[in-house]
């Protein structure tokens, strides 16, 4: 979805008019009509930030102002997050029982070589 779909979608979804948006965000309602009809289909990141700001949305600026990410996906990337991290959990069990079993057979070779 491009950014000019994901703004109107958002300020529908708040039931504002492009009027309405741009007060609150203080960008001039044809500035808003620009982005949602394509006319400007790369806003600065000023002007997103007060846009995600005026919608309640959260924003995640990438590295080098490069990838925006809004409220939806936070809660993909969290989801996506704590699968990583139990198998990672699950990794370090099976890390720690190996290195036990490893003791035990270091010690059972030393018993027999002595």
């Amino acid at each position: 979805m491009n950014f000019g779909k994901w703004l109107r979608e958002k300020r529908e979804e708040k039931n504002l008019s492009m009027r309405q948006l741009g007060k609150l965000s203080g960008i001039n309602y044809n500035v808003i009509f620009r982005y949602e009809n394509d006319k400007n289909p790369n806003p600065g990141l000023r002007n997103v930030e007060r846009l995600c700001k005026a919608l309640n949305v959260r924003l995640w600026i990438g590295k080098g102002g490069r990838g925006l990410m809004h409220e939806e996906h936070f809660s993909k990337l969290e989801i996506a997050i704590e699968a990583k991290q139990a198998q990672i959990d699950a990794a370090e069990k099976e890390l720690a029982e190996l290195r036990e079993e490893l003791r035990r057979i270091e010690a059972l070779a030393r018993k027999e070589g002595a």
